[in-house]
């Protein structure tokens, strides 16, 4: 089985992208971890934190609904026309609410932020809207570029006005700047121009959207409500401490969220066409090039969480350790979950999704209010990643009810065993060798050395990987 030529091809691109927009937004907080602080950069966590989680209600699932149907084709043009009327009413009126509540804000935050926050939520919202056009019109690699465009912007307008010293402010009006122009790429960039709002039309992007917010909701509760309640109960310090944890560990979900982006489309017009066989292949292909990538890296960073940490951001970030231990069981899981849930949703069953999301988000949030007060950051990381294994074995059990979801179990299992050994070799390194920073490095080049050296030897995943390599060329 093989994917499609242009989901396949999407993958690589947006991996590609997505790489190295990765790296040049961890490289950048590394250097703004170690200039600023852990309260200081925690500062900016909380105000991106509260940018995330506002969108939520004021988006109510639109942008997804907006994706969904011009993917289908559906009178693009009215329909995008329709979706940003409909997206613009929130807007306004949250300007009002956001000034009447400043105070709370500014004090939760660290900050006076307001305006900012309103700024950035719209630059987020309608940038997002048209990047998530571009992608229903099956121009993902574009996105990809546009999206590391974003994270330059951020990474070397924050650069520029720390060393100004505008120091935690800074990095949000570059924040703020970085959707702005993925905005305006973005709408030069696409095709669909938007004519006049219909009711026809805004009634099908509700429809869809009632569910969608659901599974919205969910997404960004598992990305930003423990940052949300570390900053009520800890404070930025801790924030700045479990947000360094966490981007490290979302480097290991690159590919993951990759694939989840690009497939979307792809399930959609499969489904639409009523080509259930090639949704399966193009899932189980998925799943099997993401345990190749993901599990290793899993590893990897599980075994030297405390040298990265230390060697990256400074030795106070060594306390975020067992945090971003347990982050990393999290991105596994995460890796497949966002597989099934996105087929799920592209095959026009977002009640599924809905049914999932809205037991886990109170799960998560209850679960977070009882651990962080007691075990700190570790706790916030353990609730997280508990709601997303359940979320996994929830997703993937509607998804079976759809499709036949396939595992191949020769190459999973050949996987983890190449990976346990690769693991085991970089232990025993690092526990009777110098890790100083070039002894971490050279333990993660033997890492990868052994990995791919065992890899190799299955033909069946050497197939995997050359097919998925040749879609980054």
């Amino acid at each position: 089985m093989s994917t499609s030529s242009t989901a396949g091809r999407s993958i690589g691109q947006l991996f590609a992208s997505r790489s190295l927009s990765s790296f040049v937004s961890f490289v950048a907080i590394a250097i703004f971890a170690r200039e600023l602080g852990a309260t200081e950069i925690g500062v900016f966590f909380l105000y991106q934190t509260l940018v995330n989680l506002t969108s939520i209600v004021v988006d109510f699932g639109i942008r997804g609904a907006i994706e969904k149907r011009i993917s289908e084709g559906t009178s693009p043009e009215t329909m995008l026309a329709t979706g940003l009327a409909i997206k613009c009413i929130p807007l306004l009126a949250l300007l009002p609410v956001v000034l009447v509540v400043r105070e709370p804000i500014a004090g939760y935050v660290g900050a006076d932020v307001a305006v900012l926050l309103w700024l950035g939520i719209c630059a987020y919202e309608f940038g997002d809207t048209f990047l998530r056009l571009l992608r229903a019109e099956f121009r993902i690699g574009e996105t990809a570029l546009i999206e590391f465009l974003q994270k330059l912007v951020w990474a070397g307008g924050g650069l520029l006005f720390i060393t100004a010293g505008y120091a935690a402010s800074g990095l949000i009006y570059a924040y703020v700047a970085s959707y702005v122009v993925v905005f305006v790429c973005a709408v030069v960039r696409a095709s669909t121009v938007p004519s006049r709002p219909d009711p026809a039309a805004a009634t099908s992007l509700l429809g869809y959207a009632r569910h969608n917010v659901i599974a919205s909701v969910g997404g960004q509760v598992y990305n930003w409500m423990d940052t949300a309640i570390i900053g009520l109960f800890l404070g930025a310090e801790a924030v700045g401490l479990y947000e360094v944890a966490w981007r490290l560990a979302s480097i290991v979900g690159t590919l993951a969220q990759s694939i989840e982006t690009a497939i979307f489309p792809e399930v959609s017009a499969l489904t639409s066409a009523g080509d259930t066989d090639r949704v399966r292949a193009l899932v189980a292909d998925s799943i099997s090039i993401s345990t190749i990538f993901v599990l290793p890296a899993v590893m990897g960073i599980v075994v030297l969480a405390d040298d990265l940490l230390r060697l990256l951001f400074g030795a106070p970030f060594v306390a975020a350790q067992v945090a971003l231990v347990i982050l990393m069981v999290d991105k596994l899981f995460e890796s497949y979950s966002v597989i099934f849930r996105r087929t799920l949703m592209g095959q026009d069953r977002p009640q599924y999704v809905s049914r999932i999301i809205s037991v886990l988000v109170v799960f998560n949030i209850v679960l977070n209010v009882i651990l962080i007060p007691r075990v700190g950051i570790s706790g916030a990381a353990a609730a997280t990643a508990t709601a997303t294994a359940l979320s996994t074995i929830g997703y993937y059990y509607y998804l079976s009810r759809t499709i036949t979801v396939e595992f191949v179990w020769t190459d999973v299992g050949w996987t983890a065993v190449a990976t346990l050994v690769m693991g085991l070799v970089v232990f025993v390194g690092k526990h009777t060798t110098e890790t100083g920073g070039m002894g971490v490095l050279l333990l993660v080049v033997l890492g990868i050395v052994i990995y791919v050296g065992l890899i190799s030897l299955s033909e069946s995943l050497r197939t995997q990987v050359v097919r998925f390599a040749n879609t980054l060329l």
